[in-house]
């Protein structure tokens, strides 16, 4: 059962200092808990991006994405401690481009505009429509497994404070 719907920074820092005068194993089992528990969302989340290129001449230049799970404990309060990252190797650049095409604009070129808009029932947007202002399939992805992502890792987080908190008052 989760005790909250979110950390609580001064606890997960409170409980951060502690380990590391008692345990320092403890804190690489949570992050190790929060890699591995979180990496099948993770690939679920890069398996959402296209096999092949959302459009005819991206084909050729295209591949599968990759997820990565880091942690970042260490961070200021507000910041994310566990980040997900989806990159497709050799395709990085295009991928980060076919994401985010068209959010802020239609495009500034002739090409820019037709790989959006395109004719009609060809372009980005009438294929894969963006979500907001996020992207086309990561973002949309990530908003589909987001509140199991942040509950997961709450409880995880709430387990690392209460195994902190037993070891540091010798319950």
């Amino acid at each position: 059962m989760f005790k909250t719907d979110k950390v609580n920074y001064d606890d997960l820092k409170f409980a951060i200092a502690r380990t590391k005068t008692l345990d320092p194993k403890l804190k690489k089992k949570m992050q190790r808990d929060l890699r591995t528990k979180l990496r099948p969302m993770a690939d679920k989340i890069a398996g959402k991006v296209p096999n092949t290129g959302p459009l005819s001449r991206m084909t050729p230049r295209w591949g599968s994405a990759q997820a990565k799970v880091t942690t970042a404990t260490a961070s200021r309060a507000g910041r994310a401690i566990v980040m997900i990252s989806v990159s497709g190797p050799g395709f990085a650049r295009i991928l980060s481009i076919t994401e985010r095409a068209g959010s802020r604009t239609n495009g500034y070129t002739a090409s820019g505009k037709a790989m959006i808009n395109g004719p009609t029932g060809k372009g980005l947007q009438d294929r894969y429509p963006l979500v907001g202002r996020g992207g086309r399939f990561i973002w949309k992805a990530f908003l589909e497994y987001q509140p199991l992502l942040r509950a997961t890792s709450i409880g995880i987080v709430n387990d690392f404070i209460d195994e902190a908190n037993s070891m540091s008052w010798g319950k």
